[in-house]
């Protein structure tokens, strides 16, 4: 049954459910061994996009400026990612399929909290952790000595059948390289481009399979998979967030050789019901 029942959708279409709320929440809803395909990017912990991150107190030791005022992420702080160490991954276990993967983009290696080792240990706790594929990303990142210029995706498999693997070549890198987006003030302050989330849909899913993104962000995963011809799940915290990604979903893929219209800024919070399909209410 698309979409799942007894669960109320912020938007609806023929291949993708977004729900508004916590997954901490929602997942509990989703029937076990349901999902294909979890892939997703959490916040890692570090108040990021406040006036206390890294690129904030960068910028004032060299008396530059911030972009913009601070936005910072739901459920960022330390206490939260500690929390969701324990929680996160036995709930993605739960509605995975057997063979099924959970990757879940992780920032590189470095401080102050070693982030990648952290989320790697708990992945393995609770599933067969089996890779970390390196994003190069081009140019340098923020730093003040080492500059970041990558970011791990953790892969993970549900035990119990093998691995889900839609590839039959044998030259699939555990190095992966897409041009990262800078966010502009109206985007995600953590945007992923589609294409890295493109890659990894195309390798761990098939047409059809569902796919879980429990922190949606703007929705690129979300788009991906529905491009893909996949369906998709998106769960995301943050109000705010919801309107840019119905407007990413309603956008109109263009045959090759079309030209599109000029991308429109996002609604405006308390707007885009008006252009949804009736949401889908609880179901008994």
């Amino acid at each position: 049954m698309w979409p799942p029942p007894d669960i109320e959708y912020a938007y609806v279409d023929e291949s993708v459910a977004l729900v508004q709320g916590d997954c901490m929440e929602i997942l509990p809803q989703l029937q076990a061994e349901s999902i294909d395909l979890v892939l997703t990017d959490p916040p890692f912990g570090l108040n990021y996009n406040t006036l206390r991150d890294m690129a904030s107190r960068r910028e004032a030791i060299f008396q530059g400026t911030t972009n913009g005022a601070p936005r910072p992420i739901q459920g960022d702080s330390r206490a939260d990612f500690e929390q969701g160490m324990k929680e996160w991954f036995p709930a993605f276990k739960r509605v995975l399929k057997r063979g099924g993967c959970c990757c879940c983009c992780c920032c590189g290696g470095g401080g102050p909290q070693p982030i990648f080792a952290e989320m790697t240990l708990a992945m393995d706790a609770c599933m067969e952790f089996l890779q970390a594929v390196v994003w190069a990303k081009p140019g340098l990142g923020m730093g003040l000595r080492y500059r970041r210029s990558y970011e791990f995706m953790l892969i993970a498999k549900k035990a119990g059948a093998a691995l889900r693997w839609n590839n039959t070549s044998k030259d699939v890198s555990n190095v992966v390289d897409f041009r990262k987006i800078i966010p502009a003030a109206h985007q995600h302050p953590t945007a992923k481009p589609e294409t890295l989330m493109s890659h990894f849909i195309q390798l761990h899913s098939f047409p059809d399979d569902i796919v879980l993104d429990p922190f949606a962000g703007h929705g690129p995963t979300l788009r991906a998979a529905k491009d893909l011809g996949r369906k998709a799940i998106g769960i995301e915290l943050d109000e705010d967030h919801i309107p840019a990604i119905v407007q990413r979903l309603q956008q109109e893929t263009l045959a090759f050789g079309t030209t599109a219209a000029p991308r429109q800024e996002a609604p405006k919070r308390g707007t885009y019901h008006l252009q949804l399909h009736p949401p889908a209410r609880s179901r008994g």
